[in-house]
């Protein structure tokens, strides 16, 4: 393979975040009710882990793939409302920036 280059991934190029709550063992956290009982339950009994420990991440992925249409109106939900939040920050900022411009000019004009 001499004189050839390797191709890296996109994902290579960029650090890739994860959310640390995604590893928290579910059975440690006191709060507990029926459905994450139940859910807790049925992820333990499809992956059958090594560990009785059963993460978030876990659960993500046993729905994923049992019950994808949750997982993609989550997320979609979750886009639209990142991207929305994005938008009404652009235009806060533009706002900001162009009273800060007309303050300059005005500025400018009294010291004239």
């Amino acid at each position: 393979m001499k004189g050839q280059r390797l191709q890296q991934s996109p994902q290579q190029n960029y650090k890739i975040m994860k959310n640390p709550l995604l590893e928290q063992n579910l059975l440690e956290n006191k709060e507990k009710n029926k459905l994450k009982s139940l859910i807790v339950q049925y992820v333990g009994e499809t992956l059958m882990p090594e560990s009785e420990d059963i993460t978030i991440d876990q659960v993500i992925k046993v729905f994923a793939n049992e019950f994808p249409e949750f997982i993609v109106c989550v997320a979609e939900e979750n886009w639209v409302n990142g991207y929305s939040q994005a938008l009404k920050d652009v235009d806060f900022f533009k706002s900001r920036n162009e009273a800060s411009e007309c303050n300059q000019i005005l500025k400018r004009k009294k010291s004239e």
